[in-house]
């Protein structure tokens, strides 16, 4: 069941993050930082998946996982923003 739920919730987060890459991208970042933070984000939801379905970890393990995925997220949404406003 925790499987299910931990592909339901990359369902929920990686086509946003999809979108705002693509956008985050339309502003010309710094091809070191853009690169750096795809990987970031790659990396923050494996390990949320790992510590979600693959091997249970008590809080805050999941919880630290997605905030680094979603601060990623944010960070280049507010980036996005601030270019094209």
């Amino acid at each position: 069941m925790s499987r299910l739920r931990a592909h339901l919730n990359d369902l929920e987060n990686i086509p946003a993050f999809w979108v705002v890459g693509l956008l985050y991208c339309l502003t010309n970042p710094a091809p070191s930082l853009a690169i750096n933070l795809f990987r970031g984000f790659t990396a923050a939801r494996f390990l949320h998946t790992f510590v979600y379905a693959v091997v249970p970890l008590p809080q805050p393990s999941r919880g630290l996982a997605f905030g680094a995925g979603f601060a990623i997220t944010m960070y280049m949404a507010f980036s996005t923003v601030m270019h094209f406003a």
